[in-house]
């Protein structure tokens, strides 16, 4: 129990490509999981506040890739919100504490990697001639 973050990544066919079939029927997008961490709510806080209008129904939030660098641009700044609260959402992450389950700059390291991961999985989608598109779920 507690809050577990996902980042998918959905991938659609190109328009104008022969359909991809799967057992005889269309296949609309593919999801993929990116990234999988548990228990930041200052990161979880930020992200349903800024791109859901702070409705926390365990509901996907779509990412464009301007929300992603708001994302990486407040991680790096060290603007997440402080003193998250939530029941089963462990405890929030402070600058300069660390604990044994981790210190804030390693947690900062791992969010990084994760968006910026992302990020590039999205840009990808010119090159590789396909529909791309990111979502964040939070689950408790």
């Amino acid at each position: 129990m507690g809050l577990d973050m996902m980042l998918y990544g959905e991938k659609s066919p190109a328009w104008g490509k022969e359909p991809v079939m799967d057992e005889g029927y269309h296949v609309k997008y593919k999801r993929i999981e990116l990234a999988y961490w548990r228990k930041h709510p200052n990161l979880h806080s930020f992200i349903v506040n800024e791109f859901a209008d702070g409705n926390d129904e365990c509901q996907d939030i779509y990412l464009d890739s301007d929300d992603i660098d708001t994302i990486i641009e407040t991680i790096e700044n060290d603007g997440l919100p402080e003193n998250v609260t939530g029941f089963f959402f462990g405890r929030s992450y402070h600058l300069g504490e660390a604990d044994e389950y981790g210190s804030y700059e390693e947690q900062k390291e791992i969010d990084l990697k994760f968006f910026r991961e992302a990020k590039n999985w999205l840009d990808k989608a010119k090159e590789m001639g396909d529909l791309r598109s990111i979502i964040y779920q939070g689950s408790w």
